[in-house]
């Protein structure tokens, strides 16, 4: 699902100081450098979806100006339930395309549909097997035979489907990455999946797996915005724990960076040159608090200042959290 985006810009509102890595961020996917896809990490309550919306939104005045950017927000979490990673992108790129090209929309879908039907029907043989051969060991070893002869001879005859079906399948993949990479000829696409650490594990992988294997098309361009700790639990999750995740990420991945966990000072009369930008969020809350107003939490000189700051890192907590923090307080 393709989200509207809400309006949070850097110039509205800034004070972790990251419009530069936005900067940078969109300086590299200008650039001939080959690093989709890349994955803006960082960890839960760390307001990286606040951070792809604004990156996202100064991209829109460039693209305005012509300088070729399409960029496309979904929301893995919101898609999850529909269990197919590819309509999932798929239905983006077709809401990005302008109703007065129809044309190309209906040629994309044309394209689309043959390689999404391939992939559900298989899905819908494995599970045959899958099925025939479930609770099998409940069941009395006359029948439990019967059931496993039936499921061999299902397998079989997926097995026998799936290979006929398979060069068709390789054309129509094919035509379908022509059609994506004829779209993104004059306007680039750039999808920004976020929340893809909050989905299902099973989910997570296959949407890793589905832009390697169908999206390395030119001109289209993925940014995930997502905690790679989580990603590797998905990974293993599905996998196994003796699969080395980090490995198979990198089969994946070309580029990473994790958002900046400091921020220049900006509290009045404090010692430090930068900040935790969890403490600077609660110095910024604290301070806009009609509540808190009378207290000494604000006071840069005050040993409460300064005990809420080790708090704070101590326990590293998110932004998220120290908004609770705050809110308890």
């Amino acid at each position: 699902m393709t989200l509207k985006l809400s309006e949070p810009t850097f110039h509205k509102r800034d004070e972790f100081a990251r419009e530069q890595v936005a900067e940078k961020v969109i300086k590299l996917l200008k650039s001939d450098i080959d690093i989709s896809p890349m994955v803006i990490d960082g960890d839960w309550g760390t307001g990286k979806t606040e951070f792809c919306h604004k990156l996202i939104n100064k991209m829109k005045p460039e693209q305005e100006e012509g300088k070729n950017f399409k960029p496309l927000y979904i929301d893995a979490f919101q898609a999850d339930h529909a269990d197919n990673p590819l309509i999932t992108i798929l239905a983006a790129v077709l809401n990005a395309i302008p109703d007065e090209d129809q044309e190309q929309k209906d040629g994309l879908l044309k394209k689309s549909l043959p390689v999404i039907r391939y992939g559900l029907s298989t899905v819908g043989k494995a599970l045959v097997g899958h099925l025939l051969k479930a609770n099998a060991d409940d069941i009395a070893d006359d029948l439990e035979k019967h059931l496993e002869g039936a499921a061999d001879k299902a397998i079989d005859a997926s097995v026998t489907a799936l290979l006929k079906d398979h060069e068709e399948a390789e054309k129509n993949l094919e035509a379908l990455q022509k059609m994506l990479e004829e779209i993104a000829k004059d306007s680039p696409l750039v999808l920004f999946i976020d929340e893809l650490d909050r989905c299902r594990p099973d989910f997570s992988v296959q949407m890793l797996e589905v832009i390697k294997h169908t999206f390395d098309v030119p001109g289209v361009q993925f940014v995930l915005v997502t905690n790679k700790k989580q990603l590797r639990a998905a990974i293993n999750n599905s996998y196994g724990s003796q699969v080395d995740a980090q490995r198979y990420l990198d089969k994946f991945l070309k580029f990473s960076f994790k958002l900046p966990n400091n921020v220049p000072n900006g509290a009045r009369g404090y010692r430090k040159e930068y900040l935790l930008a969890s403490f600077s969020h609660f110095i910024n809350l604290v301070t806009e608090s009609p509540s808190l107003e009378s207290t000494t939490f604000k006071n840069a000189q005050s040993p409460t200042f300064t005990l809420i700051e080790q708090l704070i890192d101590a326990n590293t907590l998110s932004l998220r959290e120290t908004e609770t923090f705050v809110r308890h307080l």
